[in-house]
């Protein structure tokens, strides 16, 4: 599975994110995509992984590796959603398009 998303300002297609699941795992990578929004050298480059291993899950992004619990992935993720949330100017607003490849 894929995630394409794209920016609402302008409609270009910023990141791919793409999804594998096994019996055991799922994994998650996110990449810029290979629109003209990015440098050559930046695009299509791998920015992090998810990997949910049924105890827990281990984030990756650039060379910082953090294995957390289930609880602890849900209070980053609220706490790093209050922040998007309150700085406007963190990010803007993306459209998801899930594709099967």
């Amino acid at each position: 599975m894929k995630t394409l998303l794209i920016n609402e300002k302008n409609d270009n297609i910023e990141y791919v994110i793409k999804s594998k699941r096994t019996d055991d795992r799922t994994k998650r990578v996110i990449k810029a995509s290979k629109s003209d929004v990015w440098t050559e050298h930046t695009k299509g480059k791998k920015f992090g992984t998810l990997v949910d291993h049924g105890n827990g899950i281990t984030l990756k992004l650039g060379n910082n590796k953090l294995d957390i619990d289930y609880g602890d992935f849900c209070e980053l993720y609220h706490l790093m959603t209050e922040h998007v949330n309150e700085e406007n100017n963190l990010m803007g607003g993306y459209k998801r398009i899930k594709t099967k490849k």
